[in-house]
């Protein structure tokens, strides 16, 4: 797939998905509408110390949750 439609199908994949929350929020009651989306593509884990495995998980940062590699103990 040529890199243009990859990036036409990702972004229209990020505007279903910002459809879908913004759907779930209404059904949910609460008056809160998401303007945008946005993604961080990493290509590559992390360099993880001896012992320990790069692992993708939510983080929390103050009251939100991101998903990052973090390096986790085998």
């Amino acid at each position: 797939m040529a890199n243009t439609e990859l990036q036409k199908q990702l972004h229209s994949k990020k505007d279903d998905l910002l459809e879908l929350v913004n759907s779930a929020l209404s059904a949910a009651g609460l008056d809160v509408d998401l303007a945008s989306i946005s993604f961080r593509a990493i290509k590559r884990s992390p360099v993880c110390p001896p012992g320990q495995v790069p692992v993708w998980e939510g983080v929390e940062h103050n009251g939100t949750v991101t998903y990052q590699w973090v390096c986790k103990q085998q």
